[in-house]
């Protein structure tokens, strides 16, 4: 009885409204808040609202992060690490309406925190933006808040047509979605947008996409449409990152059976701390909700023949919101390697290691890798770039870096080594890899020469991209095997672990749109295990942290599906002059050579 009372508090408060009855009806035509180019979807009967229901997961979005606002948990609007596994649940409020093509939705997003190893929660309503009866796939939609401070609009916008519903409690935040895409039946994927801009740490010229769909692990066709769907409205979809759920298969979802409708207390707590505290590792309990804290209140009367006198104290509540996002130093870490500020990350302060010996490096630089956390980046929007380290936006995912271990000899500054970074092009569904050497980029006796490496590569793009200032490597003893090897990137390792993980960041500085307004090294995450332990991420928060690097500005890379064929290595493969773009079409071409895959496996990929 409690949760109708619940729900029918909640609808009341997000319809009651001075603003349905003195509007017209919404018009057929596109409404004037959406770009003239979205391809807005409509509902055309019931069963398209029906189908709408349900869990969607959340497959690729606009990473999203906005500085300076204090983030309390992971969700749609903190995806970045620690957020992955995002997913929405859909229940209709008004489930035995046969005639609201355009219903009321209770939503609940649903993210996993890494770092706390715990789900998140975060209610939602979703309510026609546009009456129930515009068949638009509008929606205005009240939130609980994702940042202890409001996320200010760039560009706020004004339709008088728009309902603007009266939700107060929980919701404390509104913002206006569209669908932009879905197949037919509204049960594979869809596509939504969101119409406010904010000052987004990544791509803050671009607006919010999420793409859901019914499958964790959908076919590859499907991200295809959703591709289309996105271009179709004059939007970037190479600027979007892949959401993981590699985590779906051991951990179990803590999501109630029944979603909960966003509660409407009646005197709602006011924040008055000025900072966001932050858990400590392994802190996992009680770290979304907010600790009141009450100071006792008491009422004494006194009375005598003389006089009466009363004294009254009043009841203070402190709302403490805990932050399970922001990551600090933790003076219980330690490596058993050293850091120093090399002259080549000089420009922000990057640590890298030194002093590694010859047989530490031959060990970190072996064997395979899977990337769990990195930069987001894509330089060219093209649909012949390869995935890899240059390239971890969408369609990449399940990235591996592989290294060769032919021989474990200790290593030698003057011999270059096989690289292999291949992954899956979400698009396609098949490999894509690309070769390398790795040399050490100074001598022995240098300061950092054990730490700083060139990874001469065939390249991820038909063209170069260009680098905005050129390093200074005066010493550098290594130079590219071949012409075909031309692309030099150069990387240090800023936090390692034997048989656990190994950090790299690069030195050259690019044009990366995912950061227009404030430049950012590109940091790697590899480990060995496809899904690390808790321990392990958080000794390497603590390593990037030691480093001068923000976990926050990373993605988990997704590793949902794992390439399960195992990489052999050819020197024939690597020594052939044949180069894998086209100089006069400037598109991938495969190689003959296909002895780089056991016998089992696929052959590269032909785009």
């Amino acid at each position: 009885m409690k949760a109708v009372l619940s729900l029918c508090v909640v609808i009341s408060a997000a319809l009651a409204c001075p603003l349905t009855d003195k509007k017209p009806p919404c018009c057929c035509d596109l409404p004037k808040i959406c770009p003239a180019t979205w391809n807005v979807k409509k509902f055309e009967s019931q069963c398209s609202t029906v189908a709408f229901q349900g869990t969607w997961y959340i497959q690729m979005a606009t990473p999203t992060y906005i500085k300076g606002n204090n983030p309390l948990k992971t969700g749609l609007f903190c995806n970045t690490y620690p957020s992955t596994r995002n997913q929405l649940v859909f229940e209709d409020t008004t489930p035995c309406d046969n005639t609201d093509y355009n219903t009321e939705y209770v939503v609940i997003d649903q993210s996993y925190n890494l770092y706390t190893q715990s789900t998140e929660t975060t209610k939602t309503l979703f309510s026609p933006a546009y009456g129930k009866d515009s068949k638009h796939a509008i929606f205005n939609v009240g939130t609980e808040k994702y940042y202890k401070n409001p996320i200010t609009e760039k560009y706020p916008f004004i339709d008088d047509k728009l309902i603007r519903h009266k939700i107060n409690g929980s919701c404390q935040r509104e913002y206006t979605i569209a669908v932009i895409g879905a197949d037919d039946c509204w049960g594979e994927y869809m596509v939504l947008a969101v119409i406010n801009q904010y000052d987004n740490f990544f791509c803050d010229k671009d607006y919010i996409i999420w793409v859901m769909t019914r499958d964790v692990a959908p076919k590859w066709s499907t991200y295809q449409k959703a591709f289309e769907d996105i271009q179709k409205s004059g939007l970037n979809p190479y600027h979007l990152i892949s959401v993981d759920h590699s985590l779906d298969s051991v951990v179990t979802s803590s999501l109630p059976t029944a979603p909960s409708v966003p509660s409407v207390p009646t005197s709602p707590s006011v924040p008055s701390e000025p900072s966001v505290p932050t858990v400590l590792p392994g802190d996992i309990n009680n770290v979304v909700q907010q600790t009141s804290v009450s100071k006792s209140s008491a009422t004494k009367s006194i009375n005598n023949d003389s006089f009466t006198s009363s004294s009254t104290s009043t009841t203070t509540t402190t709302t403490v919101e805990t932050s399970t996002v922001v990551i600090d130093i933790s003076l219980d870490f330690t490596s058993v390697y050293e850091v120093a500020q090399c002259d080549l990350f000089s420009v922000y302060n990057i640590q890298t290691l030194k002093s590694l010996d010859s047989k530490t490096i031959r060990q970190a630089l072996s064997g395979k890798y899977y990337l769990t956390e990195a930069t987001p980046c894509s330089y060219f929007d093209s649909p012949d770039a390869r995935v890899g380290i240059l390239n971890t936006a969408f369609p990449a995912c399940s990235m591996q870096l592989i290294f060769d271990d032919i021989s474990m000899d200790a290593w030698d500054y003057n011999t270059p080594h096989m690289v292999m970074d291949r992954g899956y092009n979400m698009k396609t569904g098949e490999i894509q890899e690309t070769r390398s050497y790795i040399s050490s980029v100074y001598s022995e006796d240098h300061p950092y020469g054990s730490t700083v490496f060139a990874l001469y590569s065939e390249g991820y793009y038909p063209d170069t991209i260009e680098e905005l200032t050129q390093l200074k490597l005066d010493g550098m003893i290594c130079k590219p095997p071949s012409d075909i090897y031309k692309n030099q990137i150069i990387a240090s390792i800023i936090g390692y672990n034997e048989d656990d993980y190994l950090l790299l960041c690069i030195a050259n500085q690019y044009k990366n749109p995912f950061f227009s307004s404030e430049p950012v090294y590109q940091v790697y995450a590899y480990t060995r295990d496809r899904i690390p332990s808790q321990a392990t991420m958080n000794n390497i928060n603590q390593e990037l942290l030691r480093a001068g690097y923000n976990p926050n500005y990373l993605i988990k890379i997704d590793q949902t599906t794992e390439i399960e064929v195992e990489y052999v290595f050819e020197t024939s493969y690597y020594e052939s002059t044949f180069s894998c773009w086209s100089s006069s079409s400037s598109s991938y071409k495969s190689t003959k050579i296909t002895s780089s895959y056991s016998s089992s496996s696929n052959p590269p990929l032909v785009t």
